[in-house]
């Protein structure tokens, strides 16, 4: 459910304990590789240095989960508040989502799923903070448009979940029949061979 490999093999729709713990408002969660000192060479410039040139490589990547995208009857972005779009001058999420859709043919609304208000950048905030941060932080514009559909919702890295639950909780309050979340990197908690990351 939350997007997390297991270290053995397990039957299939097996839960880990996080989500036998507390359950996710999604359905499934995918990533396509993890967060670490390979995969961010990608990601950090993407995000953060205008390297939109990566878009097609980074959705490519994501088309393998094709099986997955294919169950769906429309994409959205996890939207960026308008200041934070101005000073960036891009959504990340936005760019894959497109791509994403002119691959497979799946519609997708870049502005149905709004960020009503600015929220404080997450990278170093502990997870109660970041649940905290973005709490009420979504609205949907037109909830026609989401009534009886089937989401998948696009973000570039999952870190705590904290953004992609509150998107999903708007979504589903707003007449989505459910919710699944499709990221490019998931951070996963460190064991001994897989140290932390600076995000």
């Amino acid at each position: 459910m939350c997007g997390i490999p297991f270290e053995s093999a397990i039957e299939l729709n097996g839960l880990c304990p996080t989500c036998l713990k507390k359950s996710k408002p999604w359905q499934k969660a995918r990533a396509i590789v993890m967060y670490n000192e390979t995969s961010k060479k990608l990601i950090l410039p993407f995000k953060h240095a205008d390297q939109v040139l990566l878009t097609p490589l980074i959705a490519r990547l994501m088309l393998q989960q094709k099986d997955f995208i294919k169950t769906h009857d429309l994409i959205i972005p996890v939207p960026l508040h308008w200041k934070r779009l101005i000073k960036r001058r891009y959504n990340q999420s936005t760019l894959l989502a497109r791509e994403i859709s002119r691959k497979t043919h799946i519609p997708y609304d870049p502005c149905l799923l709004k960020r009503r208000r600015a929220t404080v950048p997450q990278g170093h905030l502990s997870q109660k903070e970041r649940h905290r941060n973005v709490q009420n932080a979504f609205c949907v514009r037109n909830t026609k448009k989401l009534i009886g559909k089937r989401i998948l919702l696009i973000d570039d890295v999952m870190t705590s979940g904290a953004t992609v639950e509150n998107c999903t909780k708007t979504l589903l309050a707003s007449g989505a029949t459910g919710v699944n979340v499709l990221t490019f990197a998931k951070v996963v908690k460190h064991t001994s061979s897989n140290p932390p990351i600076e995000f």
